[in-house]
């Protein structure tokens, strides 16, 4: 998963989408948000107020240029 996420992360920095940074800080900031979102779904009753697509865009938004 790392390495998928620091590829896209890389292409975007490549292609002037995203600010230049070291790509594993927001590769694991997506990772953990998936995974958070995924054990918390899996053991407990759904969030109300958590969207995932939301904090996705959150991580996106801070490596626009």
């Amino acid at each position: 998963m790392e390495a998928f996420f620091c590829t896209v992360i890389e292409t975007g920095i490549e292609r002037g989408a995203f600010r230049k940074v070291d790509p594993k800080t927001p590769c694991w900031n997506l990772i953990n948000t998936g995974l958070g979102f995924a054990m918390v779904t899996l053991n407990l009753s759904p969030f109300e107020t958590f969207n995932v697509e939301d904090a996705i865009e959150f991580i996106l938004r801070g490596l626009s240029c």
